[in-house]
């Protein structure tokens, strides 16, 4: 996208309400309207017609052209291109007096492009450098890099940070990039991530880490220096995992989970982060659950959330651990029960004997 500007320019015929607030080089259109508590970055072009709810924000370097209507608390990232007579549409609810307030604000990432007459459903996210093509009408989340088309709209393809579609083989065909480096995010050099696996660009991935097929590692995770983070993982949101840590395939570990350095979780661990799970109770807290240094959980374990697994503890395969578990402690069974202690190599120790 190139601009042009020098200053700010509003034509007459706009409307920027006194509440909104508008960098000095931005230009809007003729019949435009910005309405109070709007904030509008650098080098935004709004063009004829547009409408600016709001509480929207609009950052740095964004065209927005013709008759696009922009909802209440929207978010549109620097860089983002919206076609003409787009549509974010405002909420759910479509009856009067039922879009007092802001939820789940609309959010359109960094570089993302949206064709012309396009519909983007309420508290929707669009990812980075991903492609609407003109005419969709989309309602569910669009993954970063990614191209979708119809209505309903679904992926079709993906999107290199240049502008052109992915080839057959994952990779562009005019920079070159691969997919997986695309997802590598905020990723250290010399960490390798599988062309399928999905690895949010605010995700922090420190060196000598992989990330193997069909893995995911969401926003603002934080995986340490030389882990292994295997088939079909799932990383939530705000999941910290330490150094030299071997996440083994299909394991899931949820917001809320810590884990420290030398932790070895087996294939099919479930991690949990709600103690009163209801599908409709939208005021849930998470409860913490610490995994602390050197301790190995077996295949297919249930860790209950709000507990802490002490340092070089064991838990066999198959368990249900339901409260804390001792430092140097071996436990099976569900629930989970204390059967020995172990040294930090995992060797059993005498019965009653604690490691040191």
């Amino acid at each position: 996208m190139q601009h042009n500007l020098k200053k700010r320019e509003i034509n007459p015929s706009a409307v920027v309400e006194k509440g909104a607030l508008l960098s000095p080089d931005v230009s809007v259109g003729p019949f435009s309207w910005v309405k109070d508590g709007a904030k509008i970055g650098k080098r935004v072009e709004l063009g004829q017609n547009v409408q600016v709810e709001k509480e929207c924000f609009i950052g740095d370097g964004c065209i927005v052209q013709n008759n696009v209507s922009i909802c209440r608390g929207a978010i549109l990232d620097k860089d983002v291109f919206c076609g003409d007579s787009v549509v974010f549409v405002g909420a759910f609810a479509f009856r009067y007096g039922d879009n007092e307030g802001i939820s789940n604000a609309t959010h359109v990432k960094q570089g993302a492009k949206i064709g012309a007459n396009s519909t983007i459903a309420h508290g929707l996210s669009v990812g980075s450098f991903s492609f609407v093509s003109a005419g969709s009408v989309v309602i569910k989340n669009v993954e970063d890099y990614a191209i979708v088309a119809g209505n309903p709209a679904r992926q079709i393809g993906w999107s290199c940070i240049c502008g052109n579609q992915l080839n057959d083989i994952y990779e562009c065909d005019s920079c070159g990039k691969s997919l997986g480096q695309l997802r590598r995010g905020s990723a250290e050099p010399g960490v390798y991530v599988h062309e399928s696996a999905l690895v949010d660009s605010r995700a922090i991935i420190a060196s000598g880490t992989y990330i193997w097929m069909n893995a995911q590692v969401r926003e603002e995770a934080k995986v340490g220096k030389n882990c292994i983070i295997s088939k079909d993982v799932y990383v939530d949101t705000m999941v910290v995992i330490g150094d030299r840590c071997k996440i083994q395939n299909s394991s899931s570990i949820y917001y809320g989970v810590k884990i420290e350095n030398d932790v070895f979780i087996g294939p099919h661990v479930a991690f949990t982060n709600d103690r009163i799970p209801r599908a409709f109770n939208k005021d849930w807290i998470a409860s913490p659950t610490y995994v602390l240094q050197g301790a190995s959980i077996g295949a297919n374990s249930t860790i209950r959330c709000g507990i802490t697994i002490g340092e070089y503890a064991m838990v066999a395969a198959g368990s249900v651990v339901t409260r804390d578990v001792e430092p140097y402690s071996l436990v099976m069974g569900n629930p989970a029960r204390h059967v020995c202690y172990v040294d930090k190599d995992g060797n059993r120790k005498d019965h009653g004997e604690r490691a040191v």
